[in-house]
């Protein structure tokens, strides 16, 4: 009895040092006192980092899936895509790119952070495509959370939320 005791205490100990399986919440992009996640309108996030950081640059271009302008506001550290998926052909986020390690993700890995770092942060449950570690909840096709990596020094470069499906 001792022994199934003390396994199960050493299993305890061991489940709870894993990172936790990625969440809705580890979707999320915190900015200011606001929270995003792909699908959402994007004119609050627009204008928020339009505040912050200054007019970005933007490109369009004609939308493959829906009527309208598929668009690309670079403010720098961060990178919005846009698609007309939104309400009455509205502009809803497809893409949260950050190059900056001044906006960590939602586990605070940033820019800069190591594979290792990540891995123990959100876990082993990656799939890693060339430079890419691209997680999913619970094994869905919707929206994901990706960290591209530098392959010589295997440190973060930057990460993006990504919804690819509507």
């Amino acid at each position: 009895m001792r022994r199934r005791f003390a396994a199960f205490m050493l299993f305890l100990w061991l489940v709870s040092g894993c990172a936790e399986a990625l969440e809705k919440r580890d979707l999320i992009f915190a900015f200011g006192e606001n929270a995003f996640a792909t699908g959402d309108a994007a004119g609050p996030l627009l204008a928020a980092l339009q505040d912050a950081l200054g007019d970005p640059v933007v490109l369009e271009a004609d939308s493959c899936l829906f009527s309208g302008k598929d668009k690309e506001f670079d403010y720098g550290p961060i990178v919005v895509g846009t698609c007309p998926a939104g309400p009455g052909g509205s502009d809803a986020i497809e893409m949260i790119m950050v190059f900056a390690p001044d906006y960590p993700a939602s586990r605070g890995i940033c820019v800069g952070m190591s594979r290792e770092e990540t891995a123990a942060a959100y876990g082993e449950g990656f799939s890693m495509d060339y430079d890419r570690m691209t997680y999913l909840p619970d094994g869905e096709t919707g929206p994901m959370l990706v960290f591209m990596l530098d392959l010589d020094s295997d440190t973060v470069t930057c990460y993006y939320l990504y919804r690819n499906s509507y």
